[in-house]
């Protein structure tokens, strides 16, 4: 089976290297995200364990479509009854870019045209629509007349981990902040400090991944464990398997400030929510006094850009966090 990890712009790279780390076989990069080959095992093992993918997609075909006929011919010929019966429910998400299909709504009701009628042709009755909590989600991505289909099998994102209980405007995802620390060049034995950390995304990834626990064991439900194939004997060995490889404590320190009592008090939520209150510290402070609380270590910080403060301040942000890096 071929599957797709998606990602952000940019994480593509990293993303990559986490899924070979994972034991992935023949990954290779793509646009948003990168391919694996494998089973359900290699599909579960990459929703459980990745930090940088937000989804994972079981690919099922690609076709070229030049008409509407191509489209609604190619979709029905798909057996999507392998995954869920007629008496269950789904919802079709499409994008569409090019000259033959350019409204993605379109495109999204011409394939759940095809499908419902490939269940009514075969069972006599069809799958309902449920847009909130589905059974069965359908992606279809058209650029030009190239056509992909592949099912969901993460359903509500992987960047939620859970912990984050209180935001703060402009939060950083969770798995574009663990993606940037990757580009960074950090590892789980490296202290880590973030001047301005907001609701502290940058610290706690960087303390969970430092006691080696994977984002999807707290995830109450995946989309693959509705699907006809799922293995629950597979899933609760694999879930065993990495529940046992975490660390009880980790020698690694974590150190958000903020300026903000809005986000210092969120981060502490979220360091709490998390559990991970005796690695992290949050404090409030302006980078003016920022000061190293730790030999060595990684400084990364998510800066703000124009849409949090006004032209003039940015200014005097900038110069006082230039100042505390290059003197303290």
């Amino acid at each position: 089976m071929l599957f797709y990890a998606m990602t952000s712009q940019g994480l593509e790279d990293v993303l990559v290297q986490e899924l070979q780390e994972l034991g992935l076989k023949k990954v290779t990069k793509a646009f948003l995200g990168a391919y694996f080959e494998g089973e359900m095992e290699d599909c579960i093992t990459a929703n459980i364990c990745s930090r940088i993918a937000t989804r994972i997609m079981l690919h099922l075909k690609t076709f070229e479509a030049k008409n509407n006929d191509d489209l609604y011919q190619n979709v029905k010929d798909i057996p999507f009854e392998d995954y869920v019966d007629a008496d269950k429910t789904l919802v079709v998400h499409a994008t569409a870019r090019g000259e033959i299909f350019k409204d993605s709504r379109f495109v999204a009701l011409k394939a759940k045209d095809a499908i419902v009628d490939r269940y009514r042709g075969k069972f006599g009755v069809r799958p309902s629509v449920d847009k909130d909590s589905p059974d069965l989600i359908v992606n279809v991505r058209v650029v030009r007349d190239q056509v992909d289909i592949s099912l969901d099998t993460s359903g509500d994102s992987l960047s939620l981990r859970g912990y984050r209980k209180t935001t703060v405007m402009a939060p950083l995802r969770e798995h574009l902040g663990y993606g940037l620390l990757k580009l960074a060049g950090w590892s789980p034995t490296m202290n880590i400090v973030d001047p301005m950390c907001g609701s502290g995304t940058f610290v706690i990834e960087g303390a969970l991944t430092a006691l080696n626990q994977y984002p999807g064991l707290n995830k109450s439900c995946f989309q693959f464990q509705k699907y006809k194939n799922y293995d629950d004997e597979m899933f609760q060995s694999l879930c065993d398997k990495y529940l046992s490889q975490e660390l009880q404590e980790t020698a690694t320190r974590f150190f958000g400030y903020d300026v903000s009592r809005e986000a210092v008090s969120a981060a502490k939520d979220n360091v709490r929510a998390a559990g991970v209150e005796d690695l992290v510290t949050i404090s409030r402070s302006g980078v003016d006094a920022l000061q190293a609380p730790c030999e060595s270590g990684l400084v990364i910080v998510n800066p703000p850009y124009g849409e949090r403060l006004d032209d003039e301040n940015l200014k005097d942000v900038y110069r006082d966090l230039g100042y505390s890096l290059k003197n303290n």
